[in-house]
């Protein structure tokens, strides 16, 4: 009863419909009536058209390490606390709507074997069909939703995708060079082979099966009635449980048990003893060219995919022949397999072993390239249809791994319009575009051999190192084959720097910052194979690059850009295109991303953008491997005081011009903003993909020009100390340009607003030139803004224009402010008019128990940390955009005899980053009454997350989105930015704080200013105009605010 308390609507006619079948007319318990199905639902399409009876138990396939969870159910389940889960199973129309229809199917999946019956169902089932990718053949599909929810996540598995086929390298050896050209070149043949009904050949056991039920039916249809079924007698009327015996389709851990069967058995045939399995994070399939023995062969195992590789045709056949024996010992069949050496298509991929080339499979190309034209010619979609698309060109990207940087702006848009059709956002086009361009890029060349000149990078948050070292080749080949991902395995905890030092008989002296891996499910293997610390020692190293940074960033993104430098000096090289390239760098998560061309962090994806452009355009495969900082030979280069600052460094309007080309260079760079620099330009020419990098985000480094780094390079020798650089002479430029403000003069307002203004001033101009309207002495331009400002009036503009306007204008034209020479009396007169007529309006304040129950909304929803946020920002007067920007170290813990209370530090100066009104580290004490009571302990939960770790894990949007859903929830018309003006009414209604305290807190200039947000006296009218039952709501959230964060209560519903 407890199984089926959430029935499918209408559940109980439906059981009687099931009850009344009977009363048609009668048909033979081997009728099978396929009429009853969908149309496309054929006997013979499901491939179980025939007895599975006598299949193999799994228990029998499986080897040791995956047969003990199976062995010990408890290694598979959830804690009972942790396994709710209130889907409806989905099921076929046909088989839910017609208990004629789905009689006759459980008869006949019951008569071959494909079900078993309980009296005892743990969980329940839907079930349905897909169409095969031959567009005729279905699959049956358990929709087991429920029961998944009931167990672990499997343990990982590592496939072979079309990254280990595109990582094939053809290694050329020949003795003696005279002979190269009367040496073959060795042909690869590939061997396929597929397991017949791969999940419906191995029989779960019946403590297993329990957890995918379908729906009861009476005993007499599957001719039990008067049988045993455990210790129960059976009768006619009796309801019974069918459930699946073999590996469900659908369920989460049939992919594992179907990959660790296949691969055990693959690893018992006789002529493959000396085969090596390999996949994606295993090393790759190398075959070598002018050896005249026998070359050890490889093969994959890709769930019921089964594939071998060797270069001796005649071995393969006779190893194709044992596969089938043995599968067929273990009653498993397989499909007749198939041997080729030219074009041969598996798992999407298209592998040539003749001309020694990997690509897309034509079709999958063609479908990708399709979908993506016809969606880009569309322009609007759902998440769901992108995420579908995605999936596919990732698949198709793992070919190119630096493809895969393109791909940022999507993943937002699949979150935010998952389930809703939208218009496709501008970056995404771009992103979509890039990657309908870069599909071309999906082949690779096993003839890219290893470059023998080894790099690598270091930065500190002074300065960067690059230094270079030539190896020999084979040992090059053996560092760049193992993955550094490889590292991390579900074994015993184990440090990365610890197993690198202790191969290196050093002491692991120093902090390591990298994230705790055994979080992440996964722990260190003390096995793996480090880089050699014989190669690592500094004297076979000689330092090529190293510069001091102008601008400061956090170590991430400064690592980021000290590798990009070492990769693309060595890809302007003679040497660097068509190779394979290591890479070493000392930072784990830099070495990680950079080999997943992946980030969360935008800054280092658009690195990574310009990384990727380098490696395509060359076509250089990198492999990038971590090494510990104490025996990184560029470590000592980025650390060195004294070091000349790099030029490239700087924002294009610090570089010193010529001065006989001065005017000349001063003009280019007026007409860019500051922002823009030589890197944007140089990437977009080497890949299209840099240039759907993040716009508006500064990007203060430039790539080297070959000529820069040669000339950086010997700086970097020499003893002499670079002066600081001097600011060009640009004011003269610029005032004949009509702009008339300096550099300095600029940075008074950010660069966003500086838009804005420009953005006024050129409708004024506009508004002038339309009218004809004389605009040089200053009468006449106080009388063309007097006039413009009467039409924006007419208009229905508020004063705010006027007064933007007037800012704007002064901004450009100084000597027209406050204390300029030059004077708009009339314009000032006219915008006194315009705000008496236009009085300004601030936004509504709320009471605190309203913004408590949008907290506790929010908490209902599962977002806790946003209710958190709704609170601390109504307590601290915080922008939200400035709240937003926090991080962990901004969280401040009281300290003895420095603070009592938990303080929140907004806009702290090392990360130079200003608040609006350009002031660092602004201090807000959260000693709120409201917060006291419950902040202790979030606070230290949230202070146990690295200190750069963002303090909030959604963005801005994110926000806005569950805000609005818990606002239209209560019935609210509210806007995040109503906490700022909320928060310093409810202090001064209830007289918790002075004006002045007010004002101080929210970082207003003047009383004046902060009058406009503290409204304490509509507070109670606000509240007084709500629904009498959401008045009630509010205010029982506002008393047990601290239980429902703190889970010790459940938050009501809304009223």
């Amino acid at each position: 009863e407890g199984v089926w308390a959430i029935y499918t609507p209408d559940a109980d006619l439906y059981v009687e419909d099931l009850r009344g079948v009977e009363d048609g007319p009668s048909r033979q318990e081997d009728d099978f009536d396929p009429e009853w199905l969908p149309d496309q639902v054929v006997v013979g399409g499901l491939g179980l058209d025939r007895q599975i009876l006598g299949p193999p138990a799994l228990a029998e396939l499986l080897p040791e390490d995956a047969l003990r969870y199976l062995e010990a159910p408890e290694r598979m389940l959830k804690e009972d606390g942790d396994c709710h889960c209130d889907v409806v199973p989905y099921w076929d129309a046909t088989l839910r709507n017609s208990p004629r229809a789905y009689k006759d199917f459980i008869r006949h999946l019951y008569k071959i074997g494909y079900l078993d019956v309980t009296l005892e169902p743990k969980e329940r089932a839907g079930m349905f069909f897909v169409k095969k990718s031959d567009g005729v053949r279905i699959r049956l599909i358990i929709d087991a939703r429920r029961g998944n929810a009931r167990f672990r996540d499997p343990p990982g598995i590592s496939l072979a995708t079309s990254e280990a086929f595109a990582r094939f390298e053809l290694e050329h050896h020949i003795a003696n060079p005279d002979m190269e050209a009367g040496i073959d070149t060795p042909v690869l043949s590939v061997g396929l082979s597929d397991v017949k009904d791969c999940f419906h050949r191995m029989v779960q056991p019946k403590w297993l099966r329990e957890y995918f039920c379908l729906d009861p039916v009476p005993a007499h249809w599957l001719g039990l009635g008067g049988t045993l079924l455990g210790d129960h007698r059976l009768r006619d009327d009796d309801l019974i449980f069918p459930m699946p015996a073999p590996l469900c389709m659908g369920f989460s851990w049939s992919l594992y048990y179907a990959q660790k069967v296949n691969q055990h058995l693959m690893s018992r045939i006789p002529t493959l003893a000396c085969s090596r399995l390999f996949s994606d994070r295993s090393e790759p399939v190398v075959i070598k060219s002018g050896h005249s023995e026998a070359q050890p062969s490889h093969h994959f195992v890709y769930v019921d995919n089964l594939g071998i590789l060797s270069t001796d045709a005649c071995a393969l056949n006779h190893s194709l022949s044992q596969v089938t024996k043995v599968f067929y010992d273990h009653r498993l069949d397989l499909h007749p397999g198939e041997v080729k050496h030219e074009a041969v298509d598996t798992l999407g991929c298209r592998v040539d072993g003749v001309k020694h080339v990997t690509t897309l499979k034509p079709s999958r190309a063609h479908k990708v390239r399709q979908a993506l034209r016809g969606l880009l010619q569309r322009g609007k979609c759902s998440g769901r249809l992108l995420e579908n698309i995605i999936g596919h060109l990732t698949y198709s990207f793992l070919m190119a791994r630096p493809m895969l940087s393109i791909f940022d702006r999507v993943y937002k848009f699949i979150k935010r319009h998952y389930d809703a059709k939208a218009v496709l956002w501008p970056s995404v086009r771009d992103e979509l575009t890039a990657a309908l361009g870069g599909i071309i890029f999906c082949q690779a060349d096993w003839n890219r051999g290893w470059n023998k000149l080894v790099s690598a990078s270091d930065a500190s948050l002074e300065g960067y190192g690059v230094c270079a070292s030539k190896w020999p080749i084979n040992i090059v080949q053996s560092v760049g084959r193992l993955q550094e991902r490889e590292r991390f395995r579900r074994t015993a905890r184990h440090s990365a720097r610890e197993s690198a030092l202790e191969q290196a008989r050093l002491s692991p002296d120093g902090s390591v910052d990298q994230r705790d891996a055994y979080e992440a499910g996964f722990d260190i293997d003390h096995g793996f194979r480090e880089v050699p610390h014989e190669l690592l020692k500094e004297d076979n190293w000689s330092v090529k690059l190293m510069g001091k940074w102008k601008h400061r960033e956090n170590i991430y993104e400064l690592e980021s850009l000290a590798l990009l430098k070492a990769f693309s000096r060595i890809a302007r090289g003679r040497f660097g295109h068509d190779t394979r390239q290591l890479l070493l760098v000392d930072n784990m998560a830099v070495c990680l991303a950079f080999s997943r061309c992946r980030s969360k962090n935008r800054r280092v994806l658009n690195i990574i953008r310009k990384f990727s452009a380098w490696s395509l355009a060359r076509n250089v495969a990198c492999a990038i491997r971590w090494v510990p900082s104490e025996l990184n030979a560029a470590d000592k280069p980025s650390r060195t005081q004294g070091i000349k600052a790099d030029p490239n460094t700087f924002p294009t309007s610090y570089i010193k011009a010529d001065d006989s080309k001065q005017s000349e260079k001063l003009g280019v760079q007026l007409r860019q903003p500051h922002n823009i620099s030589f890197a944007d330009s140089e990437s977009r020419g080497v890949g299209s993909l840099v240039g759907h990098a993040e716009s508006g985000r500064k990007t203060p480094w430039r790539p080297n020009t070959p000529g820069q780094s040669q000339r950086a390079e010997a700086n970097s020798r020499s003893p002499k100390t670079e002066q600081p650089p001097q600011a060009p002479r640009i004011q003269g430029v610029r005032l004949l340009q009509g702009v008339g403000t300096t550099f300095l003069e600029d940075q008074v307002v950010t660069k966003q607003v500086q838009k804005y203004y420009q953005k006024e001033v050129d409708q004024l101009l506009e508004y002038v030139k339309r009218q004809g309207l004389a605009f040089e002495k200053d009468e006449d331009i106080d009388g063309g803004i007097v006039l413009y400002m009467n039409k924006c009036f007419w208009s229905g503009e508020q004063a705010h224009k006027g007064e933007k306007l007037l800012a704007a204008f002064m901004h450009q034209r100084p000597r027209f402010g406050r204390l300029g020479s030059r004077k708009l009396p009339r314009a000032w007169r006219a915008l006194k008019g315009w705000r008496r007529l236009t009085p300004a309006r601030s936004r509504r304040p709320w009471p605190l128990s309203v913004w408590t129950a949008v907290a506790c909304e929010l908490r209902r929803q599962n977002h806790t940390r946003m209710a958190v946020y709704v609170m601390v920002a109504l307590s601290s007067y915080a922008r939200p955009a400035e709240l937003l920007r926090s991080t962990t170290y901004s969280l401040v813990p009281p300290v003895r005899l420095a603070t009592a209370e938990w303080t929140l530090l907004l806009s702290p100066e090392h990360l130079e980053r200003p608040g609006k009104t350009g002031e660092y580290d602004l201090s807000v004490a959260l000693d709120s009454s409201y917060l006291k009571p419950w902040c202790q302990t979030v606070f230290e939960l949230l202070r146990k997350q690295h200190a750069s770790t963002p303090l909030w894990d959604f963005d801005y949007g994110d926000f806005v989105t569950e805000f609005h859903k818990a606002c239209k929830a209560l019935s609210l018309d509210l806007s995040p930015y109503q906490m700022r003006h909320s928060g310093p009414s409810i202090d001064r209604a209830n007289n918790w704080r002075t004006a002045l305290e007010v004002q101080k807190r929210g970082g207003w200039k003047s009383a004046r200013s902060m009058m406009r947000y503290e409204k304490s006296a509509r507070l109670g009218a606000a509240f007084l105009e709500l629904p009498l039952k959401l008045r009630h709501h509010c205010q029982w959230c506002e008393e047990h605010l601290g239980d429902v964060i703190l889970g010790r209560r459940a938050p009501l519903a809304p009223p």
